[in-house]
């Protein structure tokens, strides 16, 4: 099945994890280049500091997207883990925990059973979550992430020519 690969490309807000605003210029380059140094961080007296971001779009054919995957080159220091969201302005999706390790690296959460139409894709939104009580030493650092959508494309009109060659016309 095809895919799509969407960026963050504004702050849904609020955005409320620490370094430099706008935060979706620090992010935008996807996991795949190995970042920028530039990042966002959640650390003590951030407890669940929210960070939400607009995604870049692009074509599903007419399709429905039935799998999204986040991929995310991150690190945490400490014990608590971030968790991420996925949702548009009038669906959630779903939160998952994140799972990052203590060396920078990428780290991938997966949504699936979805049935996103291209309405649906032109909303997307990535939120990120500091949980619980960040301790002095608890800090999670986000360089760099996107999103993968698999979609079915939508029906194809194939027509017979050989059926139809004494109708087709071309000027």
């Amino acid at each position: 099945m095809p895919t799509l690969t969407l960026f963050p490309n504004g702050d849904a807000g609020p955005n409320e994890w620490t370094n430099a605003t706008p935060h979706w210029s620090r992010l935008d380059e996807g996991t795949g280049g190995g970042g920028d140094e530039f990042t966002i961080q959640a650390e003590k007296n951030d407890d669940g500091a929210q960070d939400a971001f607009n995604m870049t779009t692009g074509s599903i054919q007419s399709g429905k997207v039935t799998q999204a995957v986040l991929q995310m080159l991150a690190q945490t220091d400490g014990s608590k883990q971030p968790t991420a969201a996925l949702r548009t302005s009038t669906q959630n999706f779903g939160s998952k925990t994140c799972a990052w390790a203590a060396g920078q690296s990428v780290t991938v959460l997966a949504w699936t059973g979805l049935n996103l139409s291209q309405a649906d894709v032109d909303l997307l939104k990535v939120d990120f979550f500091a949980n619980g009580a960040l301790s002095v030493g608890d800090t999670h650092f986000l360089e760099a992430f996107e999103l993968v959508l698999t979609y079915t494309p939508g029906a194809m009109h194939i027509m017979d020519v050989e059926k139809f060659k004494d109708q087709i016309y071309m000027s």
